[in-house]
Order: structure tokens, then sequence, then C-alpha cells
């Protein structure tokens, strides 16, 4: 099920669990689900360079007993694929798990060919790569020749899409008017082609995280929180089970 740019804006989501999964399926309008290496991060594992492709390959088998009729992408965590041999080995269990490609972050030109020349499908993450950056940076016009270089070079080689973090509504408009591959992004602006979220974000399923683009549309920690209050306030009073509730 390949993606392709049309007028709306493409919109992906980063999850990793079925309940999460369930709330985007029957939505016409979300393209496509990214098992994100943020994993580690919502999962209390430590950052997106604590998160292992045995985790991806989990939590990809999670999501797709619930979406089956979606593009399902896996962020190939750090260390799988910096090498040609080792992106093909591991994308190629992605794809023996269901998945249908995969998202490849950083300036990779070796690993997009062996990728490219075995037909897997892949998206190059350029801009802000937490991978190998200790904070977030945001690339601005003074780095904007070499990325949409990059990005050119990302198209040229095959990828499917690009995707931009923490880059410049200018930039990322810039370089997605030059690509003929739809360009997405996460805090790159109203004038790409796209945009990829994680889920958890803008649910407030995250507490404490609220960089600049996230913008939350309801706190459901607090939603469950109160019902959970609620429940154990019935059962000390006696009210919960009561005859409804009984066999």
């Amino acid at each position: 099920m390949p993606i392709a740019s049309g007028k709306r804006p493409l919109i992906g989501f980063s999850l990793y669990d079925p309940f999460t999964a369930e709330m985007v399926r029957d939505i016409d309008e979300v393209d496509f689900i990214v098992i994100g290496d943020s994993l580690g991060m919502v999962f209390k594992r430590g950052s997106v360079r604590d998160t292992r492709l045995e985790d991806s390959l989990y939590h990809l088998g999670a999501v797709l007993r619930v979406i089956r009729n979606k593009p399902v992408y896996v962020d190939l965590p750090i260390g799988t694929y910096e090498e040609p041999g080792n992106a093909v080995e591991n994308s190629r269990r992605v794809v023996e798990k269901g998945g249908y490609g995969v998202v490849v972050e950083g300036y990779w030109p070796k690993s997009w060919d062996a990728l490219s020349r075995e037909g897997i499908p892949y998206i190059v993450h350029l801009g802000y790569t937490p991978k190998y950056m200790d904070r977030p940076i945001v690339v601005r016009s003074e780095e904007g020749d070499r990325l949409l270089e990059m990005a050119r070079e990302a198209e040229e080689r095959g990828a499917e899409m690009v995707k931009l973090e923490l880059v410049e509504a200018e930039i990322a408009a810039r370089i997605a008017d030059e690509l003929d591959i739809p360009v997405i992004g996460v805090g790159a602006g109203p004038y790409v082609d796209g945009h990829i979220l994680v889920i958890y974000d803008f649910l407030g399923l995250y507490p404490g995280f609220a960089p600049r683009f996230v913008k939350k549309y309801i706190d459901l920690i607090e939603i469950g929180r109160k019902g959970v209050e609620r429940l154990v306030r019935d059962i000390l009073t006696g009210h919960y089970p009561g005859p409804e509730e009984s066999y």
C-alpha cells in the first residue's frame, strides 16, 4: 500500500499499542503508522537510544493485530542499519513480521542504496536526529542548503518519503517544494506535505513533555486518574460491586 502525496496533508502517527491503534484504525485520513524508537521514552526505558529491535518487532505485532488497512513502518533503532548489510537484514525482519517498510534516521546513503536494491520501502529522517544528538537542535537557515542536498539525495536513491524534524518552517517549505516525494514533518511547520506525530504527546499520555510543536488535545491520564478515584471510592463505600455487577 504505497503512500502518495495528494491534495490534503498526509497524516501519520507513531504509536506502539493496540489501544491507541484502536483510536486511529477507522479514521480514513490517518494514512500510515510508525513504530517509532520513541517507544523507549514512552515506556520509560530511557531515551530513543535504549529502544531495541526486538522491542520494536514486539510492538509491531501488537499494532498489526488492530491495524490491517494502513501501512505500518518500523523506525529502525540505533545500531541496526548504519551498515548496509545490517540495514537489509533487519529490514527484512520487519517485513517478515508484517511491516510495510522502515524509517532510517540520519545520512546513510549506502544503506539507502541497499534497501532500494532489495525493494524495501523506507523513509529517511533528517534534521534533528535524536539517535545521534544529545539535545534538540532546530535546523536554521544557514544549514538549509545542506539539508536540501541530503533530502534530494535521499529522493534520488529511492526513499519513499523524507521526514524533517525540528526544521524552520521556511526551510521545510523549500524542501517540500523542491522534492517530488512527500516531505513530512514534526516540528517543521505547516508547509510540508504531511505530518508524523507521536500520538501519546497529543493525548496527554506522556506528561512532562511539552516541546513547542506539541498541542495537547486531551489529558487522558488525568481523565483516567479521575475514573480510578471514582472506582476506588465506590469500592470503599460499598457501591461497587452492586446488584448490576453481580451474578
